[in-house]
């Protein structure tokens, strides 16, 4: 029994140290999830606080680079600028050079121009004063009696004065360019056989007006009245115009089938033989009967050849009127198609100005006319004196 009893305090003892592990057991297990979670939120915690830093660190880099993009962009630009403004100042340089070097051109051509002009005068004076001094000489060595000298050159000079005379009034009155110029050439003839120093004025004032009107152009009337001709061919009447409309090739309604038994390609091709389509062109404003157009023909016709005489004989005035009424016939008598041609065709003719400003040819003529009051002065003058004298010895 003794022995027993410490067996039993020692069972006592374990049961008892088993009953105090078990109470101090949740204590701890709380303590240590308290302390798991602690750590779990710091990590948490610093998660979340890792993930903004980043993402601000994101941010500002992101801003960064659009800041850079936006800097290239504009450098970019400014490079473009640069680059522009490089070609604009070698491109103004490269043209003030141009500008520089055509001035120089222009300043040595003047320069030759004005030598030449120099030339040209030196060489007309030069020709001039030989002129007179072949005449002069050609003058004394032909003597002849003074009576009969006088009674020839009055002939000749009534005959220089009339060419210069018909000249003026061939170009003045009927713009006969041609006739004008043989007359004043065959006066300049005229005077080179007079020989006289007196007239060299005239022969000079009698060379511009031969280059004066050598300038001058003039529409050829018959080269109009030729145009006026093909246009009478070319316009067709309203009758022929109105046949070959009606003769021109049909347009089906519906086209043709391969199946010519069925029934509808039976109605179709009745229907094309029915009904007679042909092309049109745009219509006129006007269509006249059959009983007008006779008559419109006629009267386009006559309009045509007065139109020519009109041409012929320069009325200018007329001339443009009779193309305007022309005009106003074809749009509204044909088509748009149809006259288009003509049309143009009395554009060109209603450009010409049949009555253009004329060169003034009349230099020679005033120069010859005042040396013949200067002679006539002088020779009543030397009639006076010579009377004078007879008188004083008498």
């Amino acid at each position: 029994m003794p022995d027993q009893a410490p067996h039993q305090n020692s069972l006592q003892n374990k049961e008892n140290s088993f009953d105090d592990g078990n109470n101090e057991h949740p204590a701890e297990t709380r303590k240590n999830s308290r302390l798991a979670l602690y750590i779990a939120f710091l990590a948490l915690f610093f998660t979340a606080v890792g993930i903004t830093v980043g993402y601000k660190h994101w941010l500002r880099i992101d801003d960064k680079a659009r800041a850079a993009l936006k800097e290239i962009s504009i450098i970019h630009l400014q490079l473009k600028e640069t680059a522009n403004k490089s070609k604009v100042e070698e491109l103004s340089t490269h043209l003030t050079e141009s500008s520089n070097k055509a001035e120089q051109r222009l300043i040595e051509s003047l320069h030759e121009l004005d030598q030449i002009r120099e030339q040209t005068t030196y060489s007309a004076q030069t020709v001039t004063d030989q002129i007179a001094e072949l005449t002069l000489k050609r003058q004394l060595s032909h003597p002849a009696s003074k009576k009969a000298s006088q009674t020839t050159q009055l002939t000749q000079f009534a005959e220089v004065r009339f060419l210069l005379e018909s000249a003026k009034r061939r170009l003045t009155m009927d713009y006969d360019k041609d006739h004008a110029l043989q007359f004043l050439k065959a006066a300049d003839q005229i005077l080179i056989q007079i020989n006289s120093t007196e007239l060299l004025s005239v022969r000079e004032k009698l060379a511009h007006d031969i280059a004066e009107l050598e300038r001058f152009t003039i529409q050829d009337t018959q080269e109009l009245s030729a145009t006026i001709t093909q246009l009478e061919q070319d316009i067709k009447p309203l009758a022929d115009l109105q046949k070959s409309l009606a003769n021109g090739e049909p347009i089906q309604v519906f086209e043709d089938e391969d199946d010519s038994e069925s029934l509808t390609s039976k109605v179709k091709t009745y229907i094309n033989d029915s009904i007679s389509i042909r092309k049109q062109t745009t219509l006129p404003r006007y269509a006249p009967n059959s009983s007008d157009k006779s008559r419109i023909d006629q009267l386009l016709q006559l309009r045509l050849e007065s139109l020519r005489i009109m041409a012929m004989e320069r009325h200018n005035t007329l001339y443009h009127q009779q193309i305007k009424s022309l005009k106003q016939m074809l749009e509204l008598y044909y088509s748009v198609e149809d006259s288009k041609a003509w049309l143009a065709t009395l554009d060109e003719l209603d450009a010409e100005d049949l009555t253009p400003q004329r060169p003034n040819i009349s230099s020679a003529l005033d120069m010859l006319l005042q040396t013949s009051e200067s002679d006539s002065s002088a020779q009543t003058a030397q009639a006076a004196q010579t009377v004078t004298q007879r008188k004083q010895q008498e």
